[in-house]
């Protein structure tokens, strides 16, 4: 579990999945409801971790407007070169690249071994599934889902 590698619980106990209507616990961290998870007195951190990026827009501001804060997180073997932004609530998996001067957006999904070229743009709430590569000068809107192995070839300057 990316989270726990990194630290941002300071307990394996404060690490927990929310999700409505269902009880028990997924890879040894306890399931709780999302009125549980705001009503804590705790600093509430969350990152969002579902493919739909209407449906992560939608948990991210009922989290955002409960005060929760979002966090980024990314696998130790993910790269993210000089000059490049990446928006809150990210997550990067193993093997993720970032190039040099791209832009990400907030809760960008990169999963196993997708890349993001130079000067690439990527908007809020996009999705990367495994082995996606966006090569330079590519812009990506809003809620974009990109499937397995899709290749962007860069753009150009009227395009």
């Amino acid at each position: 579990m990316l989270v726990r590698a990194h630290g941002v619980a300071r307990h394996e106990t404060d690490v927990v999945v929310v999700e409505d209507g269902t009880t028990g616990e997924v890879n040894g961290h306890r399931i709780i409801s999302a009125d549980e998870f705001l009503a804590s007195e705790e600093e509430n951190l969350f990152t969002v971790a579902i493919a739909d990026g209407n449906v992560r827009e939608r948990i991210a501001r009922e989290f955002v407007s409960a005060a929760a804060l979002p966090f980024s997180i990314s696998a130790l073997n993910s790269v993210c070169m000089s000059g490049s932004d990446v928006g809150e609530g990210a997550i990067l998996c193993p093997f993720t690249t970032t190039t040099s001067n791209a832009t990400i957006g907030r809760f960008f999904h990169g999963n196993i071994y997708s890349y993001v070229a130079h000067d690439c743009r990527i908007g809020y709430f996009v999705t990367f599934a495994p082995n996606v590569h966006c090569n330079g000068r590519i812009v990506i809107e809003d809620h974009a889902y990109l499937g397995t192995g899709a290749i962007l070839r860069e753009g150009t300057d009227d395009r």
